[in-house]
């Protein structure tokens, strides 16, 4: 089992924040209140979760699970928006539909077929691995949407050339589509490429730590691996596919404020 951590000791590391912050103000980042607000958010949040998911895992109710699941994917959705700088109104619908659809059918495959749960939606099961589903198809979804988008406006004649000679909007959209998946889904691919040389997976040190043997902490590390890499892949195109139905006009032009501008702050 793992060691408690003291209180004192994890206020004084989080000290290391300090030059930080220091290095941020110097260089004039721009990201001061955003690290801050960020921070603050984390450690409300992680302990508010540490609060509830106690009374979560011990009532252990199916409907209260699945409802949480749908909670935390809606999170996720409002996240990527907000974080991507993309209008609401153009894209709630595709990005909340590729948070939602690969990573449910990925992990109740994931609770069913591969750890073969006898209650597929078991909350000790469903709601870390889901977390840790989503997570990462957050993260893609943000590089795939935010990459898609900032590249097409950047090269709007080259798009506009390719709709003049007859291409359709996914055909002149096409390297678009490529460079943002490419872009998305190198740093999971160099992550699975250094597994367990380079780092050691948080879901297995958690395991290894919690008491399990090794073996059966890799194990879970591979399905989740394996769950992760399909799910941010199938997010990702999804969200930029999506995108392409509601984010443009008829005439198959950028619609006016699709991506909102960038807010500095400091």
């Amino acid at each position: 089992m793992a060691k408690e951590i003291n209180m004192q000791a994890l206020i004084g590391y989080v000290l290391f924040l300090v030059p930080l912050y220091f290095i941020t103000f110097k260089l004039k980042l721009n990201i001061m209140k955003n690290i801050t607000i960020s921070i603050v958010r984390m450690v409300i949040q992680l302990y508010l979760v540490g609060l509830y998911l106690n009374y979560i895992f011990s009532w252990n109710n199916p409907f209260i699970n699945v409802a949480y699941f749908l909670f935390m994917i809606t999170a996720a959705t409002f996240s990527v928006i907000k974080t991507s700088n993309i209008n609401f109104k153009y894209f709630i619908t595709p990005v909340f539909i590729s948070t939602f659809l690969p990573n449910v059918v990925i992990l109740f495959y994931l609770n069913y077929f591969v750890i073969k749960l006898e209650n597929i939606y078991d909350s000790i099961y469903v709601i870390p691995l889901g977390g840790m589903l989503l997570g990462n198809a957050l993260k893609g979804n943000i590089i795939a949407i935010s990459s898609f988008l900032s590249d097409l406006k950047n090269n709007e004649k080259r798009y506009f050339y390719k709709i003049m000679l007859g291409a359709n909007k996914i055909e002149a959209t096409l390297p678009f589509i490529r460079n943002s998946m490419v872009i998305s889904l190198n740093p999971t691919i160099a992550n699975m490429a250094t597994v367990g040389i380079v780092s050691l997976p948080g879901m297995m040190t958690g395991q290894i730590l919690g008491g399990f043997s090794p073996s059966v902490a890799i194990k879970y590390q591979l399905a989740i691996m394996f769950g992760i890499f399909v799910s941010q892949y199938l997010s990702s195109i999804l969200c930029i596919y999506l995108s392409l139905k509601t984010g443009f006009t008829k005439n198959d032009l950028l619609k006016e404020n699709a991506v909102l501008v960038e807010e500095n702050y400091g």
